[in-house]
């Protein structure tokens, strides 16, 4: 009898891209990061969808990581599936860009949406390629290493991902290191290696302290740093890529949604178009405009009304992406179905 597929982490999946696309409203806009704190609800909320955005990264590594710590081997249909979306809705996007006019027309144009995967934009797929592939090795080292050694490999991997990163120090972290250590991470969720992670109240305790932390910093900082003429930008650094906040708050989250007896295979669906949302409504030749011109956050900036409109707008782009990724994906199978009878 075939096993039922839990959807509970598949609607994290959801969570953290609708945490990703918020987070592109929020940093997107028009809107800049300055001192004056006059509508500090709302320039908190902005600051906080960025905090939103890196927990979703982090859930993303973490979950890959969950997923394959048994394997072996790398799946090589896993990875050609996701370089070949990548190249496709680059190329499909591109043109569709040309065709309505937004952008002309050039050799170099179709040249670099085909090398798409090197767009800056797309800064999480090399990066999460790289881990992939290095899935099978990282698996190994983590299997046969005893506590003391594991020990040693996430107090050398913090320091250098994320403690001195913080301090501002030279540093080799890079998007890299920090995918292996959450991959890592995620490993030792699946396999339970780390005994706090088996506790009923971790995942509560590590939502709190992340969140909460994060919002409190914000707050202090916002009003502070004006205060003794300090650059404003340093609100952020307890809420960046390579803090420890959004990790902490991504470790609580997958392990509270890993308990949900839930099964879905509507949200299981769903969550097979969350990396078509980041490569449609990230792609270079998208977002300059779309986000300035249709959702632009400075618009609503003085209002009382800018949460939900943000929620609401994050929710329509999200839906328009996955629904825009079941129709190409009903035209691929479709396609390759007529291929498969031709060839007979």
């Amino acid at each position: 009898m075939k096993t039922k597929r839990l959807s509970g982490i598949e609607l994290l999946r959801l969570f953290a891209m609708f945490g990703i696309v918020l987070s592109h409203w929020g940093g997107h806009g028009s809107w800049q990061l300055e001192s004056d704190n006059t509508y500090l609800y709302n320039k908190v909320f902005l600051q906080f969808t960025q905090y939103l955005g890196e927990i979703g990264n982090c859930i993303f590594i973490l979950i890959t990581g969950y997923f394959c710590a048994n394997k072996t081997e790398i799946s090589k249909e896993g990875l050609i599936r996701v370089v070949a979306d990548v190249k496709v809705y680059a190329f499909i996007i591109w043109g569709a860009v040309v065709m309505l006019g937004l952008v002309p027309f050039t050799v170099m144009g179709g040249l670099k949406s085909i090398l798409s995967i090197m767009y800056p934009n797309y800064w999480f797929v090399l990066p999460y390629l790289a881990v992939f592939i290095l899935s099978p090795w990282i698996n190994q080292v983590l299997h046969h290493s005893s506590n003391k050694a594991l020990k040693y490999y996430f107090g050398i991997m913090i320091a250098i991902e994320m403690l001195l990163p913080l301090m501002k120090a030279p540093t080799i972290s890079s998007n890299v290191g920090l995918f292996v250590l959450l991959y890592s991470l995620g490993f030792m969720l699946r396999t339970k290696k780390i005994s706090i992670f088996k506790k009923d109240k971790t995942p509560i305790l590590l939502l709190s302290t992340g969140f909460m932390t994060a919002i409190t910093s914000l707050i202090i900082l916002d009003y502070v740093l004006p205060v003794f003429n300090l650059n404003i930008h340093l609100s952020m650094m307890l809420i960046g890529r390579f803090s420890f906040l959004p990790v902490l708050s991504a470790i609580g989250l997958l392990l509270w949604f890993e308990r949900l007896n839930i099964v879905s295979p509507i949200i299981n669906r769903l969550a097979q178009s969350a990396f078509a949302v980041y490569l449609i409504s990230e792609n270079p030749n998208v977002y300059p405009w779309f986000w300035k011109l249709f959702f632009d956050n400075i618009e609503f900036y003085n209002t009382s009304y800018m949460i939900p409109i943000a929620l609401l707008q994050a929710l329509v782009v999200m839906a328009s992406c996955i629904f825009i990724d079941m129709v190409y994906k009903l035209v691929k199978s479709n396609v390759l179905m007529l291929f498969k009878i031709i060839r007979k």
